[in-house]
Formats: C-alpha cells, sequence, structure tokens
C-alpha cells in the first residue's frame, strides 16, 4: 500500500511539467499545419479571426483545478506521511514544480485569466485547516501500532478463520512509545481549537488588544464610476446601448448615458481593470462564444462573414445576439412586434447611429 501511494505522489510531482510541456506541442503542431498551404501570400487557413484567435491563444486557466491539485499533494502528503516520510520531500518538490509551471503559463501561456475574488482563495485555505487534524491523528495511530514492527504483539486465535486481535485502540495511552502520546494530545487541542476557533480568536483580540481586521475603516476614495472608465469602456457602453435603442429596447436612463459621456479618468490608478460591465458581451469569454463584434468596433462589418452573399446585412449576426439577450426588457406585445429579418437597410441605419 505504500508502495502505491509513494507512486502515485511521484506522478502528480511531474504530471503537471508533463501535462504543459506536451499541450505546448500540440498546439505549436496544430499552428504549423494551419499555416501550411494556407495559400500564397497568406498565413493561415482559418475563415474568421475568432478561430484563428482560438488557435493561436493559450488556454483557459482553471484556478479551481489548480487548487485542487494541491489540496490532493497536501492532503496526502499529511494523512500517510508519519508512516512514510518521504511523501513531505516529494510534496515539497511537487508544489514546487507546480509553482515553477503555474508562474511560467500564466506569463507565457495562458489567456489572461478573469478576476477572481478572494472567496475561493479563503475556501481553500479553510480546507486546508483540517490537514493538520489528519497528519496528528493517523500519525498517532501509526505510532502506538507496534504491529508496524513487530507481530508477537497480535493476541492468539482459537481457530483458523477468526481475526486476530491487536488490542490497538485510539483512547488507550501507550506505554512505552512517547511520541504518539504528544500527538495524541496535540490532536485534542487542534480539534479544540478548530471548533472554537472563532471565540479563541476573539479572546486573544481582547487581551492583547489586537483590533480585528472586520473592525477596520477602509477608504478608498474611489471616485465616480463615469470617472473609473477609459474612452474605450465608455464608447463600448454608449455604442452598445444606441443599438439596443435603435430596436426599442431601452437599458439605462438617459441620464446614465450623459454621465458616461461626460465622465473622464482623472487617475490612472483608479481605472477600473478587467470587464467594466455586468454586461456578458463585453466579458472576452461570452463574446468569443457568442461570435459577437461589439458596435462601437471601427469597420464592424469587416470582421463579420455571414452566410449569404449580401454584404450590407453583415452586421445582423451580431445585433441579433444582442436584441436576443435583452429581450427581457421588453414587454410581451413589444416582443411580437420585432421583425427578426434584418436587411442591408436596417443595418446602414444602425452604422449611422
Amino acid at each position: 500500500m505504500g508502495e502505491t501511494i509513494v507512486g502515485s505522489m511521484k506522478i502528480n510531482a511531474v504530471f503537471p511539467l508533463v501535462f504543459e510541456t506536451g499541450m505546448m506541442f500540440v498546439r505549436w503542431a496544430l499552428r504549423w499545419l494551419d499555416g501550411c498551404g494556407a495559400g500564397e501570400g497568406k498565413t493561415t487557413k482559418k475563415t474568421t479571426i475568432q478561430q484563428y484567435v482560438g488557435l493561436h491563444c493559450g488556454p483557459e486557466y482553471f484556478m479551481h483545478f489548480k487548487y485542487s491539485g494541491i489540496m490532493n499533494i497536501v492532503f496526502i502528503t499529511m494523512m500517510f506521511g508519519t508512516g512514510l516520510p518521504i511523501l513531505f520531500p516529494l510534496a515539497f518538490f511537487a508544489l514546487a514544480v507546480l509553482y515553477g509551471v503555474e508562474t511560467y503559463m500564466l506569463y507565457y501561456g495562458y489567456k489572461q485569466p478573469p478576476a477572481y475574488d478572494g472567496y475561493l482563495n479563503s475556501c481553500v485555505l479553510q480546507n486546508l485547516s483540517y490537514a493538520p487534524f489528519f497528519m496528528l491523528a493517523f500519525g498517532y495511530w501509526m505510532l502506538s501500532s507496534k504491529q508496524l514492527l513487530q507481530n508477537h504483539y497480535l493476541a492468539a486465535i482459537d481457530r483458523k478463520g477468526d481475526a486476530a486481535v491487536s488490542n490497538h485502540v485510539w483512547f488507550a495511552l501507550p506505554d512505552d512509545f512517547e511520541p504518539a502520546v504528544y500527538l495524541k494530545l496535540f490532536f485534542f487541542l487542534y480539534v479544540a481549537y478548530l471548533l472554537f476557533k472563532a471565540t479563541i480568536v476573539k479572546a486573544v483580540e481582547m487581551c492583547c488588544d489586537i483590533t480585528s481586521y472586520s473592525e477596520w475603516n477602509i477608504d478608498e476614495t474611489i471616485d465616480l464610476y463615469q470617472n473609473c472608465l477609459d474612452d474605450d469602456d465608455k464608447n463600448f457602453s454608449i455604442h452598445e446601448e444606441k443599438t439596443l435603442r435603435a430596436h426599442g429596447i431601452q437599458t439605462q436612463f438617459d441620464e446614465t448615458q450623459e454621465k458616461l459621456r461626460g465622465g473622464k479618468l482623472r487617475d490612472e490608478k483608479m481605472h477600473l481593470k478587467g470587464v467594466h460591465t455586468y454586461d456578458i458581451l463585453r466579458n472576452p469569454a461570452y463574446s468569443s462564444a457568442f461570435q459577437y463584434f461589439a458596435s462601437g468596433l471601427p469597420n464592424r462589418a469587416d470582421y463579420i462573414i455571414d452566410d449569404n452573399l449580401d454584404e450590407g446585412d453583415d452586421m445582423a449576426q451580431s445585433d441579433l445576439v444582442r436584441i436576443v439577450l435583452n429581450l427581457a426588457f421588453l414587454r410581451e406585445d413589444e416582443l411580437k412586434k420585432i421583425n427578426f429579418k434584418f436587411n442591408a437597410d436596417t443595418c446602414a441605419k444602425m452604422q449611422r447611429l
């Protein structure tokens, strides 16, 4: 059993490096094949920009998957490390490899990850706080078991099919093996800490006159929302609202539009990073999935290829996505009046907006 666990840990240690290296060569091969035979003056056989970007960009960054790998390494090491000490250096090596691979991939491999909040990180840290519980419990059981070294401690049996009685129980104190006694003591102390953690922390703060971080009054002096947007963010919100209003859908007040037009980014430190709005089509993952091109994009029609020869209605492909995702803003009678058959005149009208 120990050999199986140690072998699994060895695989966990080198798997991230082998996997990412293999996938890097696969992506390189696919890009090379795409460029081969593309034709004179062409570098790709892809027919849309998003297909080309999808081939040449990196993979998605799944933070939850990385956290699960860390927790797997930590809990296996803590659970069996007392009886298999080789697991501790293996865990150190595995975490070092994972850190190196993920750092490299975040800079040079993955797509830009979304802006994660601290909730997932807090949950992982909370779960990792239970790892010492397993180390102390399993460590005590292993160090207090004489059968790990010799078998003459087993009680005699009357019949061949009877199970051997080891007299090894968790509530008994070992006679001559002191390390196990200390592990058991710390086990109960740690269980008490986990059960009364909030009370203990509060008592320490009161005794030591420590101010809890939850009581801190943080004044970030953040400017108004419209003054935290750059020109690209403002133009996106303004042009998308114009497109919707051309079809009878209004998602913003007129005052909001005026504030957006008059907003000015005064301090670069207050610039909203990443996605500035709850509009899902501003999120690169959703805009790519919907094959959507924003209304304010210069020469927008040149990026869209539809299934007909009429070049005047290319923008209808993206406009239809925008309208369908906002139908909840309309009443039932208004929904029935919408004509989803776009033509060149409709697209020209929207382009003039």
